[in-house]
């Protein structure tokens, strides 16, 4: 399955967010990264899940916190130009 697809909700820990556009591919770099974790990994999160938050990541304490922001993005593939 591949394509842009929006996430109804998902929930991180105590943060929810709803509406979150996605996008699925296959792709052989999360097969090497599980092997090299020895675990599965079925996909990563990025710009538009931490884009809704100022994120702070405390090395020492071994913690990361979120504050959210007032940000909005759009669509990618109605928004950006192709090639």
């Amino acid at each position: 399955m591949r394509g842009e697809f929006e996430v109804g909700k998902l929930q991180v820990g105590e943060l929810t967010a709803t509406k979150l556009p996605v996008i699925v591919f296959d792709h052989p770099v999360l097969a090497a990264l599980g092997d090299a974790v020895d675990r599965r990994i079925d996909g990563i999160m990025g710009f538009t899940f931490f884009a809704r938050y100022k994120t702070t990541i405390d090395y020492q304490a071994i913690r990361m916190t979120f504050e959210p922001v007032d940000f909005a993005f759009a669509t990618c593939s109605r928004t950006c130009p192709t090639a």
